[in-house]
């Protein structure tokens, strides 16, 4: 059941500008702490443009992150797990060309030697920025689904059920906290 846009993902998010490498490593490290990413980010590393200090934020983004997002990774064919460096990062490049619609700037070659690093940081931050939207589709239509078959069992949405509960239970007397006898449907003005 891999949900796939049916156009490329686009938006004013995403590619960032250049120029402004500390604002791109805040933006990075905001990011990775929005998907509760469990390692220290080696911020010095990457500021240097690293591969080894972002190779685990990309791994974590793409298959730690959410099991929506690996699940739909894995229906559409691409495989991520225990691969080498260079071969997760192939693979990564085909999955977000293939499933996301989008073009990383630097080729995986680029991506694993030293240097480029805003642009580095700019195409993790976009990684981390489409993960979370798939998660998040997924995770929508899996809370849809869920709610489908509830009413479909149930016979009708939970909000109609309580309504419906409350409306039998209107007439039924009870005792106030002053002990005073009073109908679960009359409202008390003061």
């Amino acid at each position: 059941r891999a949900m796939t846009p049916t156009h490329p993902v686009t938006s004013p998010n995403l590619g960032g500008r250049t120029g402004d490498l500390d604002g791109n490593l805040n933006r990075v490290k905001r990011e990775l702490r929005r998907i509760r990413f469990p390692v220290d980010f080696d911020a010095g590393a990457a500021r240097e443009g690293n591969p080894m200090a972002l190779l685990p934020a990309l791994h974590y983004a793409l298959l730690g992150f959410s099991r929506h997002v690996t699940s739909s990774l894995v229906d559409a064919g691409h495989d991520l797990q225990a691969k080498s460096d260079s071969r997760f990062v192939e693979n990564a490049w085909k999955a977000l060309r293939e499933s996301f619609h989008y073009n990383p700037t630097l080729t995986p070659v680029q991506f694993l030697s030293p240097g480029f690093a805003e642009r580095k940081l700019l195409l993790l931050a976009d990684a981390i920025e489409l993960c979370k939207r798939r998660h998040n589709e997924h995770a929508r239509a899996a809370r849809a689904a869920d709610v489908k078959a509830v009413v479909a069992k149930e016979g009708g949405p939970r909000v109609a059920r309580e309504r419906a509960s409350q409306d039998t239970h209107k007439d039924t007397k009870h005792k106030d906290t002053k002990g005073h006898e009073t109908k679960s449907g009359d409202v008390k003005r003061r």
